[in-house]
């Protein structure tokens, strides 16, 4: 006798039953893994620190992401993409951001770059959620586009908040700007000042007329990455002549940074006319009347680039090469220039232009800042 017995006649053979659970079918069609049963515990193992996610366009697979490819989905109109801020560029609206006033996010893509960005009216502002962790003595840079409706009807301030470990005990570092109908850049330099933690930031629009708008765009805050900064660099070719008066040809602005020993490193390269009276080149340090810490005539020299500095030995003290310059690695009967400029305020450095005979001319071509600090 068979240990088996024979199959069913009349095509009854072999039946595949349904699957049922986690992974399910029906008779013998294709298994199908039921929703919400795939856990972490069932994926592959990945490095640590890895993002899932995809960095490729188009609809495709699954993909490993660095930290720069996830810092870029999340900012993704930052060109820098060290931007501490989510949702800096408000194509979001205003997630992320607590408004006060009246706000409106603007979907034209008329934005810096064709993104969205906000409109505030006067009085109106917007202020980041989320504490960021900074360290005492670290460099920030604070950016914001701005620009208003109306020429000089509207002003535009960017605020730091800083507070300790707990979250409290702030202390506000803010600039105000004047704004123009073009999209402008404004930038906050500052040091996490000590005791300080955490910090928030605010754009705002402070005054204006009543019809007035601020329109506000890819606002970010980023770490700066070096002890070494350019604050400026310009080619402005701005000439004067016609009258004997001092005249400024550029002003620079310093923020509050230079702390007891840095250092402002500034280049002017200027041209001028071949004659015996003098043309003087002036670079002074905190206005247009402030100290002189580089002065330099010229009378048949046509061409002339100069290298200055002026190094901090307190936060409100200075020093400097004798102001009657012959350039770096020349010695000078002069004595070393002092300055009592209180930097822990803003300040600027002011290039000025002045002449001898009213029939010559001085000529800024171009000049850089350059920004040291200590370790």
């Amino acid at each position: 006798m068979p240990l088996f017995p024979p199959p069913a006649t009349g095509g009854g053979g072999y039946v595949h039953p349904n699957h049922t659970g986690e992974v399910a079918s029906v008779a013998d069609g294709a298994t199908t893994i039921a929703a919400g049963v795939v856990t972490n515990a069932k994926f592959p193992n990945v490095l640590t620190q890895t993002i899932k996610g995809r960095n490729t366009a188009g609809t495709g697979a699954v993909e490993d992401l660095t930290a720069a490819n996830a810092r870029n989905i999340v900012h993704p109109y930052s060109s820098n993409l060290s931007n501490m801020l989510f949702n800096g560029g408000f194509d979001d609206g205003t997630l992320g951001w607590t408004e006060a006033g009246t706000v409106a996010q603007i979907v034209d893509n008329a934005g810096v770059a064709g993104s969205q960005y906000i409109s505030l009216t006067p009085a109106s502002n917007v202020i980041h959620n989320a504490f960021l962790f900074v360290e005492e003595g670290q460099l920030l840079e604070f950016v914001a586009m701005f620009k208003g409706n109306a020429a000089g009807s509207n002003n535009f301030r960017m605020t730091y908040y800083f507070y300790d470990e707990a979250n409290a005990n702030p202390l506000t570092v803010n600039t105000q700007f004047s704004s123009t109908t073009a999209w402008q850049k404004g930038t906050v330099l500052v040091v996490v000042p000590p005791g300080k933690r955490k910090m928030r930031c605010r754009v705002e629009h402070v005054t204006g007329s009543a019809a007035s708008l601020m329109y506000v765009d890819h606002v970010s805050i980023r770490r700066e990455l070096s002890n070494g900064r350019m604050l400026a660099l310009a080619n402005p070719n701005v000439s004067h002549t016609g009258n004997l008066t001092e005249t400024t040809l550029a002003t620079i602005n310093i923020p509050a940074i230079l702390g007891a020993n840095g250092i402002l490193r500034i280049m002017p390269l200027w041209t001028a006319n071949n004659s015996a009276g003098n043309k003087t080149l002036r670079i002074r340090f905190s206005g247009a009347a402030g100290t002189i810490f580089f002065e330099r005539p010229l009378t048949t020299q046509l061409v002339e680039q100069d290298y200055v500095m002026i190094r901090n030995q307190t936060a409100g003290t200075q020093i400097g090469h004798s102001p009657i310059s012959i350039g770096i690695g020349n010695g000078n009967t002069g004595d070393l220039v002092t300055g009592a400029v209180d930097t822990t305020v803003a300040t600027t450095v002011v290039i000025t232009g002045q002449l001898a005979l009213g029939t010559d001319s001085i000529t800024l071509k171009s000049y850089t800042v350059e920004l040291l600090l200590p370790n």
